[in-house]
């Protein structure tokens, strides 16, 4: 009995402890929620109490009780923890965006560097560095930002050597500030010359001003010709029929961007304008496009285009880069106003908004593309280096070190090495080839951007060839930058490779041969004979003489314009010819410096032989089976070809340089082989022809004439709505009656015949007809005649619209209502048509069959002859 009751008092211990575990388990599944409220809570359930109570616990139970109870409350400890250490580890990340000032003031107290300077340092994309630069100058207020387009770019760098010191002995730090503040000038150059643009207003008396708008007017409507003021402006999209107050927000800008539009993409213009024509859901065509001149500005001047024009190649930014981005926004907005198809102009103002956030939307990933490689190898390593040593300080691997002062860069500097030791070798890999990249920026391209300056004060002309060999110097630096990932390859492959380079070499071989009587040929062609230089890379060995022998031809063109320009325009030439030739000598000392011994390529660039850059559809059109191939030669004739063309060819010319030689190898005639002196040779029987077999029977037989006989039996019948009239011959009595207008009615290879129709139709084709009269009273959409010959044609009524192809000798009689038709001719020849008069009569007037084309300088103006 005993036994029982100590058994039944220790299983109710055993029960409680088992019901306080319960709510200590309870409570630890409350901790993955809020681990804190319950590590608080919970001392409130197992007090000490509950245990003081159980005075019949034995030492082993009270022992386990406490072990088990010291791991869960150890457990949820820890869980707290790494959970305030999360939260600690968000708001450190938070928190240094605003103590980043003070990160800076500390960092440039201790390394003597200024927040310019660490820009300047860092690896990160150039269009980034830029904006950076860019932010640090503003803050600064060092220029004025409205005036910094018309400093030099030796002032604004002198000014800034005077505030970092480092500019002047670190090379590196003082091309990548220049390439910065080119970039910055170029951009506030842009706006400024936006805003020059948009302030000139519209001045209806200026003649200038007029011949921009009717050449507008030119290209959106080149078959007619339009005043300045004339009611056929709203056709345009304008609110009424003088368009210069429509230009009043704009000025020149919506003006000159409009034109740029039409005459850049004169297909795409027009189509666009007549679906802005669309009864139900048009839109003013010419208002619009003002008002994507307006959405331009805005983005350039609230900088949202920055990113945009900083990630170019080139640092000058012409009107027409701002024009391109102009262009896409049309575009743009013609689509959304197609897709969302609103019922009135009152939905302007929403697409207007949403193209405007897709822009925005568009513009900032391209910035994260540009960006991208960056973050791959940099700040993800640093911020993956700042995680992992938080987490080592939490679990106390640093706790023995807080006496130390520098603790907390050291163990970060310790993690970053850790992190990023697989990607050590990238960062030395990408710093060498920013290296070779940054020299060729700072000496080569930076001397074929000045020589574009000088020809820009030249002539334009020279200008724009300037542009396009400034273009090919920034091809080189991608060739160079995309070599370096590659091993060398066959020549096929360096040749597409270099083909941006080689298809500009083949636009300059057009411009030479069109400016032969120029008076700059010389220039043109000391550009363009030079330009075989920027194709160095495809020289195995000793690229350095290749390019010298590039500069001795150009100097050969150099000098001739020294003798014809030297004591005129202010020694512009002699400038000209001294920049070029620096270029060429900076591009010659850039390949001597890394590359004398010829390209080093790199990985390995897998190219299969036989294949080229085409696609696999290429091939399509050899699906077809091709014709067995012809039977091989005679033996004899195989063994006379195994030499080759060119033993041939040198066989050939020895005999020639034989001379008088050259006979000892002929047979003379010797007098029995002379007819004259052996008289059995004239009783001979002549040599005759081989006789020819005869052909078989059945070739000589008398075959068939091609055409055949192939008349077939007339055919008047009507097939649901379509009337079919075939194969008439001779029949003048042709009467069909016209129940739905919908009907449409085909007239094919009828012949000296009369038609009649009455009714209304929807329309009449009539096809290789021949002497054929129809007579209808009413069309709703065409008549067409095609392949026809000597036809009449009379409408009673109306029609709309009169087709003629290949049709020789057709008089069209028209009605009062049909006045109005439009005339469509091609490849005709005798069309008349019969205009009826106030008597009665008809008045014979004939369609033009000849034209004169004409270049007005813009587009091919097209009217007819004189003689037609």
């Amino acid at each position: 009995m005993e036994t029982t009751d100590w058994a039944l008092t220790n299983f109710t211990h055993v029960a409680r402890i088992s019901e306080n575990l319960n709510a200590i388990i309870e409570q630890d599944r409350l901790k993955r929620s809020d681990p804190l409220s319950a590590f608080i809570h919970l001392p409130i359930q197992t007090s000490p109490p509950m245990i003081a109570e159980s005075k019949n616990f034995n030492i082993l139970e009270r022992q386990i009780y406490y072990i088990i109870s010291i791991q869960i409350y150890m457990e949820i400890l820890c869980q707290t923890f790494k959970w305030t250490a999360g939260a600690a580890l968000q708001i450190f990340y938070y928190a240094a965006n605003f103590v980043h000032p003070l990160f800076g003031f500390i960092s440039c107290w201790f390394t003597g560097k200024n927040e310019l300077q660490y820009v300047l340092e860092k690896k990160i994309p150039k269009h980034d560095r830029v904006l950076q630069v860019e932010a640090i100058l503003r803050k600064w207020k060092v220029f004025d930002f409205e005036t910094i387009s018309k400093c030099s770019l030796t002032e604004i760098y002198k000014t800034l050597a005077t505030l970092c010191s480092e500019l002047e002995h670190n090379r590196k730090l003082k091309t990548r500030l220049k390439y910065c503040l080119q970039k910055i000038i170029a951009y506030e150059k842009l706006l400024k010359d936006v805003e020059d643009v948009r302030m000139i207003h519209y001045n209806p008396h200026d003649k200038a001003h007029e011949s921009q708008l009717l050449k507008l007017s030119s290209l959106l409507k080149p078959e007619s010709q339009i005043s300045a003021i004339d009611p056929r402006w709203v056709e345009l999209g304008f609110q009424g029929k003088d368009p210069s107050t429509d230009f009043r927000g704009m000025g020149l800008l919506g003006l000159q961007q409009l034109i740029y539009l039409c005459e850049t993409e004169q297909q795409k213009s027009l189509a666009m304008l007549s679906r802005s024509l669309n009864p139900r859901h048009g839109y003013p065509f010419a208002i619009v496009g003002i008002n994507m001149s307006f959405l331009t500005r805005e983005l350039l001047r609230e900088g949202h285009l920055k990113s945009f024009f900083y990630a170019k190649s080139t640092c000058k930014f012409p009107m027409q880069d701002l024009h391109d981005v102009y262009r896409y926004c049309f575009y743009r907005f013609d689509q959304l106003w197609a897709i969302h198809k609103p019922e009135n102009e009152m939905a302007f103002g929403e697409i207007r908004a949403q193209l405007k956030a897709d822009l925005l939307s568009e513009l900032r990933a391209v910035e994260v593309l540009c960006a991208m490689c960056v973050l791959t190898l940099e700040r993800q390593v640093v911020w993956q280096a700042t995680q992992q040593f938080m987490f080592n300080l939490i679990n106390c691997k640093y706790f023995h070190f807080v006496d130390k002062n520098t603790v907390f860069f050291d163990a970060l500097l310790d993690s970053y090495e850790s992190v990023s030791g697989n990607t050590e070798k990238q960062f030395l890999k990408a710093e060498k080839m920013s290296d070779v990249l940054d020299v060729y920026d700072a000496e080569v391209k930076a001397n074929a951007s000045a020589f574009y300056d000088i020809c820009e004060k030249i002539n334009p002309f020279l200008a724009d060839l300037a542009c396009l060999a400034e273009k090919g110097f920034c091809m080189l630096k991608d060739c160079i930058e995309k070599g370096l990932d590659l091993e060398k390859p066959n020549e096929e492959a360096v040749a597409r490779h270099l083909f941006h380079i080689f298809h500009l070499m083949d636009s300059f071989r057009h411009v030479k041969r069109r400016a032969i009587c120029n008076q700059y040929f010389n220039h043109v062609c000391a550009i363009m004979d030079s330009l075989p230089a920027l194709t160095w890379m495809s020289v195995e060995s000793n690229p350095v003489a290749f390019i010298q022998d590039i500069i001795e031809i150009a100097k050969f063109y150099t000098d001739r314009i020294l003798k014809e320009f030297s004591q005129k325009e202010d020694a512009l030439h002699v400038q000209f010819v001294e920049q070029w030739l620096k270029t060429l000598e900076s591009l010659k000392a850039f390949v001597q410096k890394y590359y004398a011994n010829g390209f080093t390529w790199k990985k390995v660039l897998v190219i299969e032989p036989g294949l080229s850059n085409c696609d696999t559809t290429d091939f399509e059109v050899f699906d077809i089976p091709l014709p067995p191939p012809p039977p091989p030669p005679p033996v004899s004739l195989s063994s006379k070809c195994k030499k080759s063309v060119e033993d041939i060819r040198q066989e050939l010319f020895a005999q020639i340089n034989k001379g008088l030689d050259i006979t000892k190898g002929l047979k003379k005639v010797t007098p029995d082989m002379q007819v004259h002196k052996n008289p059995s040779l004239r009783t001979a029987t002549p040599v005759c022809k081989p006789a020819v077999a005869a052909k078989p029977a059945h070739l000589t037989k008398n075959l068939p004439s091609a055409k055949k006989d192939t008349t077939k039996p007339p055919v008047l019948t009507c097939d649901d709505k379509k009337w079919l009239i075939e194969n008439h011959v001779d029949n003048k009595d042709i009467k069909i009656e016209i129940t739905d207008m919908k009907q449409v009615m085909y007239i094919y290879r009828c012949e000296n015949c009369v038609i009649v129709v009455k009714g209304k139709l929807n329309s009449i084709a009539l096809d290789s007809c021949k002497k054929t009269s129809l007579v209808f009273d009413n069309i709703v959409s065409s008549l067409e005649i095609i392949n026809c010959q000597k036809m009449q044609i009379q409408t009673m009524g109306t029609m709309p619209t009169l087709v003629l192809q290949k049709t020789d000798g057709c008089m069209v009689y028209l009605s009062k209502e049909a006045l109005n038709c439009e005339v469509i001719t091609s490849k005709t020849s005798e069309i008349n048509l019969l205009i009826p008069t106030e008597d009665g009569e008809f008045e014979e007037r004939c369609v033009p069959e000849q034209f004169k084309t004409v270049w007005s300088g813009t587009a091919l103006k097209t009217t007819p002859s004189e003689i037609a």
